[in-house]
C-alpha cells in the first residue's frame, strides 16, 4: 500500500498567511497547489518530505482571500 500525500494541519501565521502541515512518503518530493475558486490552480511550492514524511509550507497568497483550497501531489 502506498501512502497518499495529505494535509493534516492548518495554522494562522499572522497577517492572514496560512501554515500548512503536510505528510507524504518519507524523502519524497511533493508539489503543493492552491486555489481560491477550485478552477484555477497555482503551484505554490515544491518541497521534500523529511525522513518521517512530514513537511510544512506557508501560504502568503492566502492574505486577503476569503477562502483557499489546497492539494498536495507527488510530481
Amino acid at each position: 500500500m502506498q501512502l497518499v500525500p495529505y494535509l493534516y494541519g492548518l495554522g494562522n501565521s499572522g497577517g492572514g498567511a496560512v501554515t500548512l502541515s503536510l505528510a507524504s512518503i518519507p524523502g519524497s518530493t511533493n508539489r503543493l497547489w492552491g486555489s481560491a475558486d477550485l478552477v484555477q490552480w497555482q503551484a505554490m511550492a515544491t518541497s521534500s518530505a523529511d525522513t518521517n514524511g512530514f513537511l510544512q509550507s506557508t501560504d502568503t497568497n492566502a492574505i486577503g482571500q476569503s477562502k483557499m483550497f489546497y492539494r498536495l501531489a507527488l510530481p
